[in-house]
């Protein structure tokens, strides 16, 4: 078994031999210099702006898209109330008139003549 003071040895060769090999590249040169924390700062402002953008975007996108669908909406609401109104106005309006003008007016329901057929005078 070795000793703590072979294994210390040990230990600071490869640190020694660590440090020798990596002062020559490029990472350590740029942590030397500073350029890591220019390049951290650039890609954080990057960042930052790409999200702010992103949510103004999404706002932007979902207010137009809810204007569309209302406008939408209202067009569909009024064709589908026209259709109604005049299948209403045409097949059961005048059968409900004539039921209340019956009501109104006994003394027409019982003749032959349509209601609102003119007579003619007898001259």
């Amino acid at each position: 078994m070795a000793s703590v003071a072979e294994m210390k040895a040990e230990l600071q060769a490869l640190i020694d031999h660590a440090e020798a090999t990596s002062n020559d590249t490029a990472l350590s040169i740029a942590l030397q210099t500073g350029r890591l924390d220019l390049v951290t700062i650039l890609l954080t402002s990057i960042a930052v702006i790409l999200a702010i953008g992103g949510l103004m975007a999404y706002f932007d996108i979902r207010s137009r898209v809810t204007n569309i669908a209302e406008r939408v909406a209202r067009e569909e609401c009024r064709k589908i109330a026209e259709d109604r109104i005049l299948e209403f106005s045409n097949d059961e309006l005048p059968n409900q008139v004539r039921r209340l003008m019956e009501d109104l007016l006994p003394q027409h329901s019982g003749g032959d003549e349509e209601y609102g057929a003119e007579k003619e005078d007898e001259r």
